[in-house]
């Protein structure tokens, strides 16, 4: 028998490796899998290293992942390009890239070559679009800015948005898969499924008591390290 292919999406990890690595197993992804990220690696936790480096190891090991950029990912081009792996104060580092290039630093005294991982960074796309039996689907950070068409949007649109999105999004274009705003800001600490065919899976992985998420996008049900599978309501 041909195994069924999942479409797993990971909402956002923020370097909270041992929390990403307990979903990642209890998921317990294939080969046959296709696999999402939603962006946001790197910033606030401090394993951004060994995120990118696993999601990079199973790439070369044969795995379907398609990476997406994140507005921390956005945000570390911006200063890269301006002030290189240096503290120099930013939007960057007062979001919690500080830590990212501390480690990164240290990593680099100690001999590390960076140089892939930051590729990785640099190079990531913003959205991917699959068509699911019948239904449009839009994986993505943040969303998109409704009074403007999708492809006129650009890349801050897609990562940074929220409001706007939540509140004039009407469903017309599919179903989108986002991370970004936990859903802790809605009292929630499981995915939420809005009835404008939104579904967030951001569930506050560096927050003390956040979660990291993984979406099965077919069967609707979702992973959180240390839960059984649960199903989204709405």
């Amino acid at each position: 028998m041909i195994p069924m292919k999942r479409i797993l999406v990971f909402g956002d990890i923020h370097g909270m490796y041992d929390r990403f690595m307990s979903v990642w197993d209890q998921a317990n992804p294939t080969k046959e899998d296709k696999i999402i990220f939603l962006g946001d690696y790197i910033d606030r936790g401090k394993q951004p290293i060994e995120t990118i480096e696993f999601i990079m190891n199973k790439m070369k090991e044969g795995y379907d992942i398609i990476p997406l950029m994140g507005n921390h990912e956005l945000m570390f081009r911006e200063h890269y390009t301006e002030h290189g792996l240096t503290l120099a104060p930013s939007d960057y580092t007062r979001n919690g890239g500080d830590v990212t290039l501390l480690q990164f630093q240290r990593a680099k005294r100690n001999g590390k070559d960076l140089s892939k991982i930051i590729e990785f960074i640099l190079n990531l796309k913003v959205y991917h679009r699959e068509e699911i039996e019948g239904e449009k689907y839009t994986f993505i950070h943040a969303g998109y800015d409704p009074s403007k068409k999708f492809e006129d949007n650009d890349v801050f649109d897609y990562v940074w948005i929220r409001e706007e999105f939540f509140d004039e999004y009407n469903g017309e274009l599919g179903m989108f898969v986002i991370g970004h705003t936990p859903v802790q800001n809605f009292g929630e600490d499981v995915p939420i499924r809005n009835e404008n065919n939104i579904v967030m899976i951001d569930t506050g992985s560096y927050l003390p008591i956040g979660k990291i998420s993984c979406l099965d996008v077919g069967l609707m049900k979702f992973y959180q390290f240390n839960d059984e599978v649960s199903t989204i309501a709405g």
